[in-house]
């Protein structure tokens, strides 16, 4: 077993395996497409199985992958081929049969990760910027639509040295299957970059960059007006042309933090690093970055929640950037109570917590559900 990854909505349990010495031919691994409730293939399969790209030495350290709908793809950094270095990243459509599609991208670029934006759009992550690629009209390849420039770091900042994660916020490993990374929905939400700078000892600092997804969709045709059709020789779109009304940038690392949709939820103070510290209670911050509930809230349209708006930069921030960095206009609301609280979650509806473990075991002593609509816990479940 190399690895696996599965989307409970669709039944689909996804394993890829080293092939058998009696199958093998040029390649080594295979992707299964199973059902995740019965030991079979998947109903919806076009194929049972289907392969990495051959004649490649993949690095199987540094795997990102993630399913969309009929789309499930796989990333991986530091790939050897004909004895060139390269990163790839290969598509499959596990509904249709042979449909495929592979991108041989630059390590130069050093690209991070990447996460389905749509059911036919995809977003690549490298230190060097955003680049969107579309996966409809283009022959047997993933078609480049347009390039992001990212903000340029103060010299005490240096220089972004990784972006660790986009889409979901916890994947410890290439294989982490997330609640977060194999969900899709039609609707819009919120893209977060996870970047760690390097400055000095002293300055290095981590940021939280908010996006919504639905910009970059947006954004597509004004790159495309500008600079025509996109290409590896075309500029980026500059960030002061849309990160400053797109984006919202954060300090923190972004550890017990969660979302789902365009809300976010946080535990306020660092995470606990002993025994003694999980004894610390820890108030816990909801932010909604929907426009519309914003607009409401700037047409006297409050709720009972006492809700505050954030607008412009947040303060400390703009030191560690040459360019503006702007800010998108959230509500935020930190509960009066505080919690024991080990792990956060959330969907739709609910935040849930998790109690701390007791003692050094991993047993924990009991779980907390939060209701949106009316804010309070409904008790304790174990």
């Amino acid at each position: 077993m190399v690895g696996h990854f599965f989307s409970p909505a669709q039944d689909l349990l996804v394993l890829l395996t080293r092939a058998s010495p009696g199958t093998r031919e040029d390649h080594n691994v295979e992707v299964t497409f199973k059902s995740l409730s019965e030991d079979k293939v998947h109903p919806d399969a076009a194929s049972a199985v289907v392969v990495l790209e051959p004649q490649v030495d993949w690095n199987y350290d540094h795997m990102h992958a993630m399913i969309s709908g009929d789309y499930y793809g796989l990333f991986s950094r530091h790939c050897y081929t004909d004895g060139v270095k390269v990163d790839i990243l290969q598509i499959w459509n596990w509904k249709l049969k042979d449909w495929c599609r592979v991108k041989h991208l630059d390590p130069k670029d050093m690209a991070m990760v990447f996460c389905f934006l749509s059911n036919d759009r995809l977003l690549v992550v490298t230190l060097a910027g955003l680049m969107l690629y579309s996966l409809v009209n283009s022959a047997n390849t993933i078609q480049l639509t347009a390039k992001f420039s990212l903000p340029a770091l103060s010299s005490r900042s240096g220089s972004i040295t990784s972006i660790y994660s986009v889409c979901n916020q916890d994947e410890a490993s290439p294989f982490t299957s997330s609640l977060y990374s194999s969900r899709f929905q039609a609707r819009n939400q919120l893209i977060i970059l996870q970047m760690a700078t390097s400055g000095d000892k002293y300055y290095s600092q981590s940021f939280r960059c908010y996006i919504e997804q639905n910009a970059f969709l947006e954004l597509e045709s004004t790159y495309a007006n500008l600079y025509g059709n996109a290409s590896e020789d075309t500029p980026r779109l500059p960030w002061s042309s849309w990160g400053p009304k797109c984006t919202r940038f954060m300090k923190g690392s972004g550890y017990n933090h969660c979302f789902y949709g365009l809300r976010t939820a946080e535990l306020i103070g660092s995470a606990p690093s002993s025994a003694s510290e999980r004894d610390q209670l820890r108030k816990l911050c909801i932010r909604d970055f929907n426009p519309h509930q914003v607009m409401h809230y700037k047409a006297g349209n409050r709720t009972k929640w006492r809700e505050r708006l954030v607008e412009g930069e947040l303060p400390g921030l703009q030191s560690h950037f040459l360019e503006p960095i702007g800010g998108l206009p959230y509500l935020e609301i930190t509960t009066r109570e505080k919690f024991h609280v080990r792990d956060i979650d959330m969907d739709e509806s609910r935040v849930i917590l998790s109690n701390v473990y007791e003692g050094d075991t991993d047993v924990i002593t009991g779980i907390q559900v939060l209701d949106f609509s009316q804010f309070w816990s409904t008790g304790s479940i174990l």
